[in-house]
């Protein structure tokens, strides 16, 4: 049960760290409240964070002073609708209170490619401390990384916390005289995507350690977890291994080996060799600090992921029902495999191989008049089913317009009017 009408003599930034937040019209009366606030003070960039700072950059956003920040009805609607659509239990009532609370003096407002707001952020700067309080998005991007960017770009902002991160785009000796005058004890890379010259891997005093998302030496280079997915992989790994000059090439201190779900894409892949990868990672550090650990050979069988093109993520209708749910798989949900209907770009985000037992349907799907990429059946019953490869099916589940949100088939049966016979190309 919340609890209202605290008293005590702490300061504002005192009660917030313990959760107490000043009484809208009793600023001396405090009401505890249980939402999660992360504490940004000892926080790190690291390499996956920058990559979702890059995957990210197509977002913009204006930093506003809450006392300068027009709360409205139109607002508190908008931001009550995401909460429902995302299923939160925060009332009506609380969004208006979060955006009015004088605690929180500055609000991100953040748009999309096309200028619409997509989410808010709140957050407190003080001399002393760095919040973000709430942060409230369209569940159209729940799937994505914008979440954790609104999280970034607050702690990014916050001149307190005196970060240290610089971009590289290219490892020249700039980026060298830079890394030599920080003195730095190891050297860990995680999804780096470039060749790490010798004479940074001097540096580190043979601490040069590379997280690699794959059972290495199988797909060594830039893609594995797309390229595990693509090729229907049953299990996949993650690697803690020494860097060398070559790609790959070095020494392995460890590898744990794990299960691929048929329902996992890539987003849920790379969560969960992250969840697996982080504490890996951090056992073998202590054990490279303390001596009790050697590194071994690569063995077995090498392969080669490449670099992926836009071309790549296209779906090839005439492709099997396997081969075509794999890319989607592994392309959801970003960038996505993309298609096309009626001039419309189209992200497949979810499907599944179709089994047909329907006479009605199986007679569509063995037609020749019907070419790979055409419709033959699209109801709300039966599902989006499109024909592919040699009289294979695949069952549409759920997909993008170009400039819409996420939907399901059933949804996006009741807004396009499809009918059998028409055709993604």
């Amino acid at each position: 049960m919340p609890q209202y009408n605290i008293t005590n003599k702490n300061d504002l930034e005192t009660n917030y760290l313990l959760g107490l937040l000043p009484q809208r019209n009793s600023p001396n009366l405090f009401y505890f409240d249980s939402s999660c606030r992360s504490n940004l003070t000892n926080f790190k960039l690291s390499s996956e964070n920058r990559r979702i700072l890059k995957k990210t950059e197509n977002f913009s956003f204006e930093k506003i002073s809450s006392k300068d920040f027009n709360y409205n009805l139109e607002v508190q609607k908008q931001i009550f609708n995401w909460v429902k659509q995302l299923g939160w239990d925060f009332p009506i009532s609380s969004v208006k209170n979060v955006f009015t609370n004088h605690l929180f003096n500055f609000i991100y407002v953040w748009k999309n490619e096309n200028g619409q707001v997509i989410a808010y952020s709140l957050c407190l700067f003080t001399k002393n401390i760095s919040h973000i309080a709430y942060v409230f998005y369209d569940p159209e991007y729940s799937h994505g990384n914008l979440p954790i960017r609104l999280v970034l770009q607050v702690i990014i902002d916050s001149q307190e916390l005196g970060l240290k991160y610089f971009e590289i785009k290219k490892m020249d000796e700039e980026i060298y005289n830079k890394l030599l005058a920080l003195n730095f004890d190891g050297l860990v890379i995680v999804s780096f995507g470039h060749i790490i010259p010798q004479k940074v891997i001097d540096l580190s005093n043979d601490r040069a350690i590379n997280v690699h998302p794959s059972l290495l030496p199988k797909y060594r280079g830039p893609s594995p977890i797309v390229t595990a997915l693509i090729n229907g992989d049953e299990e996949t790994g993650v690697t803690i291994m020494k860097i060398n000059k070559g790609l790959d090439t070095g020494n392995i201190f460890t590898q744990a080996r794990f299960k691929i779900s048929v329902n996992d894409n890539q987003e849920i892949l790379e969560k969960n060799i992250i969840e697996i990868g982080a504490p890996l990672l951090i056992s073998t550090l202590n054990l490279v600090e303390k001596g009790l650990i050697e590194s071994f050979h690569q063995i077995g069988k090498v392969s080669y992921t490449e670099a992926l093109s836009k071309e790549d993520f296209r779906i090839k209708w005439p492709e099997s029902s396997s081969v075509i749910r794999n890319k989607i798989r592994a392309f959801s949900p970003d960038p996505g495999a993309f298609t096309f209907l009626n001039g419309l770009r189209v992200k497949i985000l979810n499907a599944a191989e179709y089994y047909c037992f329907n006479e009605d349907l199986k007679k569509l799907m063995l037609n020749d008049e019907y070419q790979p990429g055409t419709v033959i059946c699209a109801d709300k019953i039966n599902g989006l089913i499109i024909k592919c490869g040699s009289n294979e099916a695949i069952k549409i589940l759920e997909l993008k317009i170009e400039g819409k949100k996420r939907i399901s088939f059933f949804d996006f049966l009741n807004g396009y009017k499809l009918k059998i016979g028409d055709c993604f190309k």
